[in-house]
């Protein structure tokens, strides 16, 4: 049904018993039964989580403004593919499907690292400005690709995965807060890139700053 049982709908937070069945099979000539349970498990409050991804792209996106600009940047990335890759391990591990179907929903996560791996690289040789349109895309990829499309694990109490459930859903924090926070932290510097240099201070012949006529 795609509606909830009355009694999770009354009490949703609460694990509930909602049927127990029987099936009578046979297997090979012989009968077999199954038995077995239909409950309700609630999940976790997902803000906790929310908060822990929010303060991580925070410091990231301070942490670019500073000094150690690049750094910083490099720290997101790291942290948001890091967490895509143990995600895509566990998913990986518990997953039932073919080979070629599981090896297709592994390209989110192949391509995140590819791309971080770019960004690290043109991090280390240009800096913040020079890498930063490469980082902001690089961090919407995994932050998209991984965080969001996996969101629904910060508040789902049966996670396919072979990971603890908490270190699952600190994965996914991970790709969303260190993604996105890459991807505010560059985006002044691909806005300076963009910005034409203003127009500077008159100048004399001899270059210096120019000055009012009744100053001269």
């Amino acid at each position: 049904s795609p509606e909830d049982p009355p009694i999770v709908a009354r009490d949703p937070g609460a694990p509930h018993l909602i049927q127990r069945f029987r099936i009578e099979l046979v297997r090979a000539g012989e009968p077999v039964v199954v038995r077995g349970d239909v409950r309700w498990v609630p999940g976790p409050s997902p803000w906790p989580w929310a908060v822990a991804a929010a303060g991580l792209g925070l410091a990231v996106a301070v942490g670019a403004r500073s000094r150690w600009a690049a750094s910083a940047l490099a720290v997101g990335l790291v942290l948001a593919t890091g967490g895509a890759v143990v995600h895509a391990v566990g998913a990986w591990a518990a997953a039932t499907a073919p080979l070629p179907e599981r090896s297709a929903n592994a390209l989110p996560t192949l391509g995140a690292v590819a791309l971080t791996g770019a960004a690290l690289v043109l991090l280390r040789r240009r800096g913040a400005r020079g890498a930063a349109p490469l980082v902001v895309f690089a961090g919407l990829f995994v932050g998209l690709a991984v965080g969001v499309a996996d969101v629904s694990a910060l508040s789902y109490s049966q996670l396919p995965t072979s990971l603890p459930d908490a270190l699952d859903r600190a994965t996914v924090a991970a790709a969303l807060g260190g993604g996105f926070g890459a991807v505010l932290g560059a985006t002044r510097f691909v806005r300076d890139r963009r910005d034409p240099p203003g127009p500077g201070p008159a100048t004399d012949a001899t270059g210096d700053d120019a000055l009012p006529m009744l100053q001269r």
